[in-house]
């Protein structure tokens, strides 16, 4: 009920912020001042490619490794970014920002399958030799090992600016195969050997 609740209340806090910039630009573009689109859409680049700026440092963490990202998701989101891009080359006039914007969402979300497969190639013994003693990746103590040795810039960042119990927190996640733990409480939305 909250959760239904929740939704309906930013459809209409997202509809209302909608309707209200359509009335709010439409006099100043009809009148042939174009800088509040353009505003609107830079705005949008912005937070669009800012969403992505988190995962190349959890590849790192995790040497390669996606998680918490539903492939099926990943795909359909690729196939929309890919078809919008399609259609501006499509039209008689490019609109360099957001083809800019759909080109580099395609490559991001095409990195991050590439990097997974790579993950699972490296990986492929361990995980192998984890399913022979009867566990996952992540409850061997070779994959936890293997796992650990990734670079974690945000524990990084929380040493040095002396939140040591931050990075402690970070690494402790990492050595307890808290990623397991999640995937069994269905916290975590990518199944482990995913893709």
């Amino acid at each position: 009920m909250v959760a239904t609740l929740l939704l309906l209340s930013l459809f209409v806090l997202f509809g209302g912020v909608e309707l209200g910039l359509v009335y709010a630009i439409r006099p100043p573009y009809n009148r042939g001042v174009d800088w509040p689109v353009l505003l609107i859409g830079v705005i949008s680049f912005i937070l669009l490619i800012g969403a992505y700026f988190a995962i190349p440092f959890e590849l790192l963490k995790r040497r390669g490794r996606v998680v918490g990202i539903d492939f099926i998701f990943l795909t359909v989101d690729w196939c929309g970014a890919f078809f919008s891009l399609m259609s501006l080359v499509a039209q008689s006039e490019f609109d360099a920002l957001f083809g800019t914007m759909y080109a580099l969402c395609c490559a991001i979300e095409m990195s991050m399958v590439v990097s997974h497969l790579i993950w699972k190639l490296r990986t492929s013994g361990i995980r192998k030799r984890a399913q022979a003693e009867g566990e996952t990746f992540d409850e061997s103590a070779e994959g936890r090992a293997w796992q650990a040795e990734g670079i974690d810039l945000e524990a990084k960042f929380w040493k040095l600016i002396g939140r040591d119990d931050k990075a402690r927190q970070e690494e402790e996640y990492l050595e307890e195969g808290a990623i397991e733990e999640e995937v069994a409480a269905g916290k975590n939305t990518v199944p482990i050997g995913a893709v």
